[in-house]
């Protein structure tokens, strides 16, 4: 390993890095942002922003890698700062400065390296961007340039946030200065602030203005400070003005001239000779102007920002204060329009004297509201319009007390009989020189009847009337508050009902998630309840239950409500449900908790067979935890590549060679090791992982056999097997994607073996056989996995371009049992000799199983009676070995061990 360099300028370039502030700070946005988009715009799995100080290399963001900071002394970015363009290193371990590098050979174990300095506009450079992957790979002219775009986005963010940092600090002086005349009131306030103003900032003259609410052409002065003094205030017009341009640009700055050109302007008049100018608009919560704050010298300003930022402080009290002015203004109005408002007004209002409840005046909507002439109106009690008397004293005794105001729902009764619901506003006024009570009163029954059926609504499924989700939480939290209480909850899923509404439409299977909700109800006792979830997912719990064989009776009382069948518009539809129990428990604090235990139920009563119910127990959530983690840990291991090919050999019965590997993918757990397929490919067939899987595994199996054609005369004419999953077949453009990966590999097209399975040919039938067309038509080999297991075997071998089959292993380690199973066995071999496909039987575990495919002359076999899958190191000695292991085994056709 080589040591980088020091620059010749180190002290300088140390300099820079530290006037940046950047050192040891918390992660960024900006910086977590540009690194996310290096990682997609490269497709590399580890992306580091780094910064080089004195004897170290600092991350300030990274992608795929934990790297916070390194040795300088063995930190590859540390030779990149030495150069001004990328550094491209695309293999490192053939690199005599880094292939002993620990970072090359242990963990991130990098193997391809691309770095662009981050420069700065002085020319020194404080650190990288960099490109990490844990395999070599090529990096183009184009994307080096790329490279260096993307350092100078790095770059252009440094001094935005030094600034804004600087920024910060000064607004926290500024705001103390404006706390010191904060208190200041009204008028005085604004002439106070223009003196403190011109004095903090060392300016000659200041203005502020409000723009006339009813006149928008025009604006007046507040308070004028010029020479020392306050001036008189001016009208001016905002056409043609400064004024028109501040607004306009909602902050302005002229650093010189101002009198020159703007000769004529009320604003620059304020002023003998008036050089420099900065105004900034004043607005109200809204964000619609109020009015301006201006700033003006016979000098340019100094420290434009510095101003910018105190101007906009103090903009923000000031329109305040003005908004307060006028507020105070409007209600000296509305006191003049009291009386108006008063006898126009949409409400019924009225006045009564509080201790009796007398009515004392009110207004014409109060006569309409209760049906009396206002002489009738007036001299009532509050007692005799009123439903709930003695509950609405009680609130005018409160309104008496404090706080003075009361707004309240009640009922009120009109002249002809007629009860409203009316939401009530009490309040405390002065009236004819004593207390009375002022009682806003709105007809809210249209309202609250609209509420009802929107609480309703909110509540119930709108399908089937049922309660739904939100209803049935609320209820079941109830049930677990009540303490001593036995609760049961049957979650259940329509079986097949995605077959039904795919055949016969959605309008049936809304007819038939109408009729189960009927059936269902039938099916339950008086207080239970079912609700709908969404979809075909109904729930029902069961209250007051005291063993679980209630629930089970209830579950059994629906299976055979379910099993009648519906007719349904000439159709006559049978369904059935998977239903799971979940029984009240001490340690169910929440409702979700209880719903996901009978949800699990659910799921393990359709997975033995549909049509039934489970009852849950803990071991199935301890099972749901399980493969929970097992997809966090899956989907980790996607990202780390953290997979091994085993290979398992395929060998000709008729010269007893291997012809094949099968490559087999092995998960390396950092805590349980090896994981088998069977324990992890389901999880990934379900979560979608298996195509970046397969992908991965077909990649390297390819690139395995390469390995072994170039090093080992023996294998030159071996092939690798390769199993594809149907979403990986699926996917657009797989057979570019499998010939980019010949290429990049250079494995010749005729040494690859695909295999497939049923249910590719049973979904999307058409389209697989156009990808495999093409494939075939490529020279790779496709061989039909698992052979005779399925429904459809026999019809689509004539409909895909098979090469080979592979007889199950289920037929072939039953073939010692009967002869029987012996009969299915040649059966399928005739079959495959007739359409002229070879035949590979896997799963041979004895000497007497390999002896009958021999004489059945089968081509090929597998299994662990030969050899288990073997890392690539043991496979690579069987392909050597003059003797295999099998070498002594009697298995040839005449009973003889065949040459090898």
């Amino acid at each position: 390993m080589v040591a980088p360099a020091l620059p010749t300028d180190e002290a300088d370039r140390l300099r820079a890095v530290y006037r940046y502030e950047i050192l040891d700070t918390a992660p960024e946005e900006a910086f977590d942002r540009i690194v996310s988009l290096a990682h997609q715009v490269f497709d590399v799995p580890m992306v580091q922003l780094n910064i080089i100080d004195q004897d170290r290399q600092w991350c300030k963001a990274w992608y795929g890698i934990e790297l916070a900071e390194a040795n300088r002394s063995f930190s590859i970015c540390a030779h990149t700062i030495l150069i001004d363009a990328v550094m491209v290193i695309e293999d490192t371990t053939t690199d005599r400065r880094f292939a002993a590098n620990p970072l090359v050979t242990g963990a991130p174990y990098i193997r391809f390296y691309a770095g662009a300095p981050l420069r700065t506009s002085d020319g020194y450079n404080i650190g990288t961007l960099c490109l990490t992957d844990r395999r070599p790979r090529a990096f183009s002219a184009r994307e080096q340039s790329c490279l260096v775009e993307m350092a100078a986005m790095v770059m252009n963010q440094m001094p935005m946030r030094l600034a804004a940092r600087k920024l910060q600090l000064t607004e926290s002086v500024l705001q103390e200065v404006t706390r010191r005349v904060a208190t200041v009131p009204g008028d005085g306030f604004l002439h106070v602030l223009i003196e403190k103003l011109t004095t903090v900032l060392n300016v000659r003259y200041a203005l502020i203005a409000e723009l006339i609410p009813d006149d928008p052409r025009r604006g007046r002065t507040l308070s004028v400070w010029a020479e020392g003094r306050t001036q008189p205030n001016f009208l001016f017009r905002l056409r043609d003005t400064l004024a028109e341009k501040i607004v306009a640009q909602k902050i302005r700055y002229i650093a010189h001239g101002v009198s020159a050109h703007f000769a004529n302007d009320p604003f620059v008049q304020v002023g003998e000779q008036v050089e420099s100018l900065m105004g900034v608009v004043l607005e109200d919560n809204a964000g619609k102007p109020l009015g301006l704050l201006v700033v003006m010298d016979d000098h340019p300003l100094a420290e434009e920002t510095l101003i910018a930022s105190l101007l906009r402080l103090f903009a923000i009290r000031t329109a305040t204060e003005m908004e307060r002015l006028r507020a105070e203004e409007a209600l000296r109005q509305s006191e003049q329009n009291y009386r108006t408002l008063f006898e126009n007004a949409d409400d019924a209002i009225l006045i009564f004297e509080p201790s009796a409840g007398i009515i004392l005046e009110a207004n014409d909507k109060a006569c309409q509201t209760y049906g009396y002439p206002r002489i009738e109106l007036v001299g009532m009690s509050i007692a005799q319009i009123s439903e709930n008397a003695d509950e609405d004293e009680a609130r005018v005794w409160h309104a008496l007390q404090g706080p003075h105001q009361q707004s309240f729902e009640t009922r009120q009764r009109a002249n002809d009989g007629r009860v409203r619901d009316m939401q009530v506003h009490l309040s405390v006024v002065a009236y004819a020189g004593a207390i009375a009570i002022l009682s806003i009163n709105r007809d809210i029954t249209e309202r609250k009847q609209t509420e009802e059926r929107l609480t309703y609504d909110a509540l119930h499924d709108s399908l089937t009337g049922l309660p739904n989700r939100a209803c049935f939480l609320d209820r079941l939290g109830q049930a677990i508050q009540r303490p001593n209480s036995g609760f049961a909850v049957l979650f259940m899923d329509l079986d097949r009902f995605k077959n039904i509404n795919d055949s016969l439409g959605h309008d049936v299977g809304d007819q038939l998630l109408i009729a189960t909700a009927r059936r269902l109800e039938s099916s339950l006792r008086p207080g239970d309840t079912v609700a709908r979830l969404g979809g075909d997912e109904f729930t029902v719990l069961l209250e007051n239950i005291a063993q679980d064989t209630e629930a089970i009776e209830v579950a059994e009382r629906i299976h055979r409500a379910l099993t009648v069948p519906v007719k349904l518009e000439r159709h006559e539809v049978f369904t059935a449900a998977s239903i799971g129990i979940a029984i009240s428990e001490p340690g169910y604090h929440t409702p979700e908790e209880v719903i996901r235990d009978a949800d699990t139920a659910m799921y393990r009563a359709k997975a033995h067979g549909k049509g039934r119910h489970e009852l849950f127990d803990t071991g199935m959530h301890r099972n749901a935890v399980r493969l929970l983690q097992l997809e966090t840990d899956l989907r980790r291991a996607v990202d780390w590549e953290a997979f091994q090919l085993h290979f398992q050999p395929i060998v000709s019965l008729s010269t007893g060679k291997i012809i094949s590997f099968e490559a087999l993918v092995r998960w390396s757990h950092p805590r349980r090791g090896l994981i088998p397929p069977a324990d992890f490919i389901p999880v990934a067939e379900e979560t979608g992982l298996i195509v970046p899987i397969g992908t991965w595994a077909l990649r390297e199996a390819c690139s395995q056999m390469r390995r072994w054609q170039d090093r080992l005369p023996a294998a030159r004419d071996l092939t690798i097997s390769v199993n594809l999953s149907p979403k990986q077949v699926m996917q657009p453009d797989f057979p570019g994607h499998v010939r980019r990966i010949l290429e990049e590999t250079r494995l010749p097209a005729q040494a690859l073996r695909l295999e497939i399975t049923e249910s590719l040919t049973m979904e999307r039938a058409a389209d697989a056989a156009v990808v495999l067309g093409i494939l075939h038509d490529m020279g790779i080999s496709l061989c039909f996995d698992d052979f005779g297991t399925g429904y459809s075997s026999l019809s689509v071998l004539h409909r895909f371009p098979m090469d080979a089959l592979k007889i199950d292993r289920s037929f072939v380690s039953r073939m010692g049992e009967t002869d029987e199973n012996v009969e299915i066995v040649r059966a399928i071999l005739t079959l495959a000799r007739n359409l002229g496909r070879e035949v590979v039987a896997e799963g041979v575990e004895t000497e007497q199983q390999l002896a009958q495919l021999a004489a059945l002359e089968c081509d090929a076999v597998q299994g662990y009676y030969l050899s288990r899958p073997v890392d690539h190191d043991a496979a690579e000695a069987l392909i050597v070995a003059t003797t295999p292991p099998w070498s002594m085994i009697a298995w040839g056709r005449d009973g003889n061990t065949p040459p090898m």
